[in-house]
C-alpha cells in the first residue's frame, strides 16, 4: 500500500509531506496507481523548486519507494507563501480525493 502522510503547519497549510510504499495494484514498473502518486510527487517537487524557488528539503529513495518534502517556514514574501501554500493544498487535495478513488491501494494521514 503507497502510504501518504500530510503534516499541517499554519503558513502553508501543509509543511510536510512523506509518500512511502509500493500500492500493490500491479507489479512493479507497471503499478498505475504508483506511476501517478510517483508523477504527482515529482510535479509538485517541481513547481516548488524550479519554478518558485522555494527552499524546500528533500529526501528521494527509490529503493526504498519514499518521497518526503518540507517545506521550512522562510518565505518573508507573502505573495510567495500564498502561491506555495496554494500548489501544496493543491496536491493535498489530489491525494485525498485519489486515496478515496482507490483506499486498497493508497492511504492517508492527516497530522
Amino acid at each position: 500500500m503507497t502510504k501518504i502522510y500530510l503534516e499541517k503547519d499554519e503558513v502553508f497549510g501543509y509543511g510536510k509531506i512523506n509518500v512511502s510504499g509500493h500500492s500493490g495494484y500491479s507489479d512493479e514498473g507497471s503499478d498505475i496507481i504508483c506511476a501517478y502518486v510517483s508523477s504527482s510527487c515529482e510535479l509538485i517537487m517541481s513547481i516548488l523548486m524550479d519554478e518558485l524557488c522555494a527552499d524546500v528539503e528533500t529526501d528521494i529513495n527509490p529503493e526504498k519507494a519514499f518521497v518526503g518534502l518540507v517545506i521550512p517556514a522562510t518565505h518573508n514574501n507573502t505573495e510567495k507563501a500564498q502561491v506555495i501554500s496554494c500548489c501544496v493544498k493543491g496536491f493535498a487535495r489530489q491525494m485525498k480525493e485519489f486515496s478515496k478513488q482507490f483506499p486498497q491501494f493508497v492511504s492517508i494521514t492527516i497530522a
